[in-house]
């Protein structure tokens, strides 16, 4: 995997709470709605997927909540099933999306490390796997 990449900020286990305040009023964050299978880690990726992403008008964001509410994205059956095992085990989790213009990245989740966490996931092109 490629080592040139950019950690970005306020992602994996810091998350938005669930309610926020707003005008003296406890209110359902939106952002926060989707439900997260397992934890990320320390999120990265590199400046080629994140200039995709901002090419597309999209954010990093919306591709990590797919895959950590286990939306594998366009991973064949045999990689689905693989990332439904690797929730119990541990292993690695592989997801693949397209940006509106078209640009396939991969997120990948690393396997779980001697503490039981996983230690980080990286966003990134496929061809820079």
């Amino acid at each position: 995997m490629n080592d040139d990449y950019r950690i970005l900020h306020g992602f994996g286990d810091q998350r938005i709470p669930s309610f926020v305040l707003r005008d003296g009023k406890a209110v359902l964050n939106s952002q926060d709605t989707i439900m997260k299978r397992f934890n990320l880690g320390q999120v990265r990726a590199t400046p080629a997927a994140l200039d995709a992403i901002h090419d597309s008008g999209q954010t990093p964001s919306f591709f990590l909540d797919r895959h950590s509410a286990c939306d594998w994205g366009e991973v064949g059956k045999d990689d689905a099933a693989l990332n439904d095992q690797a929730l119990a085990n541990g292993d690695r989790l592989l997801s693949a999306y397209r940006t509106l213009k078209g640009v396939k990245l991969w997120v990948i989740t690393e396997a779980v490390g001697d503490d039981g966490k996983r230690e980080a996931t990286t966003i990134l092109e496929s061809s820079e796997y």
